[in-house]
């Protein structure tokens, strides 16, 4: 039995971007489809073609830009291909797709519809909203979020409307996600480190170790 404690430390020379020969370099992204606890992303997915639009749009908006993107779908596949997931671990397949896709950034996305019936009209009055939040890999941390929506119209073509909402708010979303990048190749990027224990074994980290009798969790933090 592993007992495990996170320790998270901002380490300025590891930045997500960096310079090399005067050029940024851009991180890998991965646009991923929002879920509650428990709901099983690859049925949501199959069923739901407006969310696909949706994630296929929001990539497309950083693939116009130059922005490198991990295609989620295509990832999923593969992975599911390989047989890497086993009966035990398929609760938390958005994780460990994440963890996997090497991606550095990853782009959260919901899409929420309102439909009313119309007096005027044989077509619902019809509303979308598309809720897009950025975060680093790493750490979990939220880089960027906003909200588009697509106004209201009598229509029952959702993905048109999701395709609006997405539009509505991409530029302002990706140009605060920029500003982002540019602060943490400047400053560094937080990175999460894990140190285990084994059950049997004689330190914590409030053991006195070294000649100085410091703490280990301050000693491994001066390390750092």
């Amino acid at each position: 039995m592993i007992m495990r404690i996170r320790v998270t430390f901002l380490l300025c020379l590891l930045p997500i971007l960096f310079m090399e020969a005067q050029t940024v370099v851009q991180p890998k992204i991965m646009v991923i489809p929002y879920t509650k606890e428990g709901e099983d992303i690859r049925t949501i997915l199959e069923n739901d073609e407006n969310k696909r639009i949706a994630l296929t749009k929001i990539k497309e908006a950083f693939d116009e830009r130059g922005i490198s993107t991990i295609d989620f779908l295509a990832k999923l596949k593969a992975i599911e291909s390989g047989n890497v997931f086993s009966m035990e671990n398929k609760a938390d397949i958005k994780s460990q797709i994440i963890d996997m896709s090497g991606a550095n950034i990853y782009v959260e996305a919901d899409i929420v519809c309102n439909q009313n019936a119309s007096a005027s009209s044989d077509k619902p009055e019809t509303r979308v909203k598309i809720v897009i939040t950025v975060y680093d890999s790493a750490t979990g941390a939220s880089l960027s979020n906003k909200v588009g929506e697509s106004g209201t119209f009598y229509t029952n073509d959702i993905a048109k409307l999701a395709m609006k909402a997405i539009s509505s708010c991409a530029d302002d979303f990706l140009q605060v996600m920029q500003m982002k990048f540019s602060d943490i190749s400047e400053n560094g990027r937080s990175l999460m480190l894990q140190i285990g224990f084994d059950e049997s074994s004689m330190f914590t980290m409030e053991s006195e170790v070294g000649s100085q009798g410091l703490l280990l969790q301050d000693k491994i933090e001066l390390w750092v």
